[in-house]
């Protein structure tokens, strides 16, 4: 269906569906769909909507243990819920903090990254 819709399928991850202006992920049953144009979201969901069953419950706050937040037009990733559980879960709450940065070589602009 997504393919057929207009979109490639991402050679590193197959759960990753793209398309000029669309990025789509696909969990289980879930869809995560992002796009610069709302209106692109807006017609990807109602051609998808047409199908299949279909709820936008919005901007997650929370996926598979990661936190989402987004400001200022940027979206900010964070696990230190999860790893803030995980140490007390395990006796270890004393945990360093390390910063983390997307590879180099990433642009998210340019769909021919070789991360996507």
């Amino acid at each position: 269906m997504l393919i057929g819709a207009g979109l490639n399928a991402s050679a590193v991850d197959p759960c990753l569906f793209f398309g000029a202006d669309i990025l789509v992920v696909v969990y289980v049953d879930d869809l995560f769909i992002t796009s610069r144009d709302t209106t692109t979201i807006r017609k990807f969901q109602a051609a998808f909507s047409s199908k299949f069953k279909m709820k936008d419950v919005g901007v997650p706050s929370m996926v598979l243990g990661v936190n989402v937040s987004c400001q200022s037009g940027k979206v900010k990733l964070s696990i230190k819920d999860s790893i803030t559980k995980i140490g007390k879960e395990h006796r270890s709450e004393k945990v360093a903090r390390v910063e983390c940065s997307m590879q180099k070589e990433y642009d998210p602009n340019d769909m021919t990254s070789p991360f996507v």
